[in-house]
């Protein structure tokens, strides 16, 4: 009866409302654990949060299934097997895993309980248990050099600014004069300015879908509504088709290396080694500073029930697979450890990259030839991905139904995505052909391949519902993972061109609104760093709270600022001086000027 043993007991987890909703994470209360502190003999109680995961055995869990009718498989193992339910334990810090897990198993032996009790040490903590390595403080050191540099080079900046002398070299990291590039509204390719509304909105789905996918797996009081009724709704299609976000990128990617390579080669010859260096430092120097916020930064920045368990799970994993990420080759090396879960599509894209010489050379010299090697390329990977597709049993659904070990055949392959990519290389070409030229299609046939694209995209994404409404089906999942990619291509590319050649009417003026120039510039940023900003977020609350659209909507408007914030300032100290650094060394003008 100890004052300090009554808060312990008072801050450990007790049995909540809500079993019946799969209400299986209790967090007690983390901060009055962690602030008891007692003197006793001479020595120091400290108070020891740690999780106690609660692991349903085989009968328990065919009892849920029998009560609640959870009839389809892979909602049972995203109930039963992929969730990690556990309690939230206030202990002495002197008591140690063992010790625990020895209680956990008497409990267990005891009252024969239907589940099994484990601790991990991970997931132990205490104000006085450090979470330190030794990498940090260089990590630390570097960050503290980059932001030195970006000060000194501002100052100077505005320095000559005063004296209204002409800028030179050291003012490419000023905060200053890239933040006036930044917020600049100006557009190189006037042509092609669609594609900056396509590409941020394109980003906040991918943003949405990844909060949704992190959100339905962390803190949820009615888990059993998330994994059941609340999948099997229509307008929720749009979550489950964010996989399309994919597509579209890959589009335009190909879309942009073909018009803006073309340009170039009107005036000067490509040097390959120029177009392959050029992609690594443009796309390097923020994936590293990203992988080293992962590392050394991120887990300094907030603290909860729930966030040891967030960053062994999935902020870890940069100190063992870094390495693959910046060789982009992390889409079939250790995917399953990857470090920066959504650069995939980096390593995808710069695979396709690595090819595009050879067609932009082919298709100047005979696009009728190289079209038809483009078609038959398409026709192969369509092929692949059904047969894998048959063979292997793979899902569809990414995340939701498709199993970890499938994704590097359909979801992380390179030739999945390489149709969306070549359809947007014939665009590109189409686009550059007709750049000084008004659409010559018909107005009856323009509306009527308009209402063909935006009909068959949104059946695309509203077909979605019966993956979610029924179990598994052969034939329904080889042909989506083959052919909804290049149908999805060629109806976003149709738009794009259509926009793009004057025939977009008040969607190409939505598309090219100057905020939209704006906030395109942020995007890469934004794609790198949006997922650690949304596990910061989903680890820091001390209690569950209801899953819902609402509360998706609502962590979406906070959470969005929060990456814009971040993205800028990635931008400004790690995208834009690189970008200048190449013009003025590779460039043919290598004049500094201001905004």
């Amino acid at each position: 009866m100890k004052l300090w043993a009554l808060q312990m007991f008072d801050a450990s987890s007790k049995v909540n409302p809500g079993i019946l909703s799969l209400n299986l994470r209790w967090y007690g209360n983390y901060d009055q654990c962690l602030d008891i502190r007692e003197v006793v003999g001479g020595g120091v109680i400290e108070g020891q949060y740690c999780n106690a995961f609660i692991i349903l055995t085989d009968n328990l869990t065919a009892y849920f299934s029998q009560l609640f009718n959870i009839q389809n498989e892979r909602a049972k193992a995203q109930i039963f097997e992929n969730q990690q339910y556990y309690l939230g334990i206030c202990i002495p810090k002197s008591c140690t895993v063992n010790d625990l897990n020895l209680l956990g198993n008497g409990v267990e032996t005891l009252f024969k309980t239907p589940f099994h009790i484990t601790f991990q040490d991970d997931f132990c903590t205490s104000r006085t248990k450090s979470i330190a390595s030794p990498i940090d403080a260089y990590v630390f050191c570097f960050f503290g050099i980059v932001l030195a540099v970006v000060a000194v080079s501002t100052a100077y900046d505005v320095y000559l600014r005063k004296l209204r002398k002409k800028p030179d070299l050291f003012v490419v990291f000023s905060l200053y004069t890239n933040g006036k590039k930044l917020l600049g509204t100006h557009c190189e390719n006037d042509n092609l300015k669609c594609l900056n509304g396509i590409r941020v909105l394109t980003m906040v789905w991918v943003i949405v879908a990844h909060l949704f996918i992190i959100r339905i797996y962390a803190f949820n009081t009615n888990n059993l509504y998330g994994f059941a009724e609340w999948q099997q709704r229509i307008e929720n299609s749009v979550f489950f088709a964010s996989s399309y976000a994919v597509e579209t990128f890959f589009c335009m990617s190909g879309i942009l290396v073909t018009y803006v390579h073309m340009k170039y080669l009107e005036k000067f010859s490509i040097k390959l080694h120029s177009f392959y260096l050029f992609r690594l430092l443009r796309l390097v120097p923020a994936l590293a500073a990203t992988i080293l916020i992962s590392i050394s930064v991120v887990k300094y920045v907030t603290e909860g029930p729930i966030w040891h368990a967030v960053l062994k799970q999935h902020l870890t994993n940069c100190k063992e697979t870094w390495w693959t990420t910046l060789l982009f080759v992390n889409n079939f090396i250790k995917y399953d450890d990857m470090c920066i879960h959504q650069s995939w599509y980096l390593s995808v894209d710069t695979q396709l990259y690595a090819m595009a010489p050879l067609i932009l050379f082919s298709i100047k010299k005979n696009p009728t030839r190289t079209f038809l090697v483009i078609i038959t390329l398409c026709f192969v990977c369509i092929v692949y991905t059904w047969t894998i597709t048959v063979v292997k049993h793979v899902e569809f659904l990414v995340f939701y139904k498709l199993k970890q070990e499938d994704l590097p055949y359909v979801y992380f392959s390179t030739l999945s995505h390489m149709p969306a990519w070549l359809i947007g290389i014939v665009f590109g070409y189409f686009l550059y052909r007709n750049k000084n030229k008004k659409n010559s299609i018909s107005q009856l046939a323009n509306i009527t391949l308009w209402l063909v694209s935006l009909c068959s995209m949104l059946a695309l994404v509203l077909y979605h519902v019966v993956f979610t409404r029924h179990n598994y089906d052969l034939t329904r999942s080889a042909f989506f993972n083959s052919l909804s990619r290049p149908i999805w291509s060629l109806a976003v590319c149709f738009i794009i061109y259509s926009c793009s050649t004057g025939r977009g009417g008040c969607v190409n003026t939505f598309l090219s609104q100057p905020v939209f120039v704006v906030l395109g510039k942020l995007t890469y940023s934004m794609y790198l760093i949006h997922v650690l900003v949304i596990f910061v977020v989903v680890g820091n609350p001390k209690e569950s709270t209801y899953f819902s659209n609402f509360e998706i909507f609502h962590d979406f408007c906070g959470i969005f600022v929060d990456i814009l914030v971040c993205s800028f300032v990635i931008c400004l100290v790690f995208e834009t001086p690189v970008m200048l650094l190449i013009k003025y060394f590779f460039g043919r003008n290598t004049e500094i000027k201001r905004p």
